[in-house]
């Protein structure tokens, strides 16, 4: 990253502030000063200082958590509602989320303070996919359901489509599916099955890429494994 941002990551002051003390030739990196304000560097890896003091990241964590409904996907909200602000401060370390679920949705949402990881999770290039419980109304038709696969225009230019859709159990009034799909477009899910006639009354996101739900209860968190780490970042966990 450039050496302005790794500096305010590793805690020297706001973006302007650590320009500044470049400016002044404070900063050296590996015992160089530093005079190029679009120096690369890996704040692992090189030794950054700042008026002869090392300054050190701060340890990369990994966490799941089981989102209830009824709380926003996000650290404010200006309205008031329930966030992830407290879950995130407990966690501690600048943690942020790595995607959203809609407020009445519930499930997995990861943590983490690695942009690294993070950028590896959503990026489609990446090929994590989403795996989701849905209960829907009524009872999808093998056709309904081969259209979610082929693909639906939801009213945007490109067409929503599922990876898979599976029926675990159906009765008189709801049907609960199995659905993966490849991307995390905003309320996608439920706006296809909208789509259908078939609108959703619960989503349980129950794994995200190679991370897992499992039994964690509602409102609470966990670490990520190393295993599940590895996973997403390709078995690179040298920055750790």
């Amino acid at each position: 990253m450039r050496i302005n941002r790794a500096l305010a990551f590793l805690g020297a002051g706001s973006r302007r502030r650590v320009e500044e003390l470049i400016r002044q030739g404070r900063v050296r990196v590996n015992r160089q000063v530093v005079e190029d304000l679009s120096l690369r560097v890996d704040p692992w890896e090189d030794l950054i200082e700042v008026d002869g003091r090392r300054l050190s990241p701060p340890p990369l964590l990994y966490f799941a958590y089981h989102k209830p409904a009824g709380i926003i996907s996000t650290l404010r909200d200006e309205r008031g509602r329930k966030s992830l602000a407290p879950i995130a401060a407990a966690m501690g370390g600048g943690v942020f989320p790595v995607g959203r679920l809609d407020r009445e949705s519930e499930g997995l949402i990861v943590f983490t303070n690695d942009g690294e990881f993070a950028h590896r999770l959503l990026h489609p290039s990446f090929g994590f996919t989403r795996e989701y419980l849905v209960w829907v109304r009524g009872r999808p038709a093998k056709g309904e359901l081969s259209r979610l696969t082929q693909g639906v225009e939801i009213g945007e230019p490109r067409r929503a489509r599922a990876l898979a859709v599976e029926v675990l159990e159906q009765g008189g009034r709801e049907t609960k599916l199995r659905v993966v799909v490849a991307e995390g477009r905003k309320r996608l899910v439920r706006r296809m099955f909208q789509v259908v006639g078939h609108p959703v009354m619960r989503l349980l996101r129950v794994r995200h890429g190679p991370i897992r739900l499992g039994g964690l209860e509602a409102g609470s968190f966990r670490p990520l494994s190393e295993g599940e780490v590895s996973a997403v970042l390709g078995g690179d966990q040298d920055r750790r």
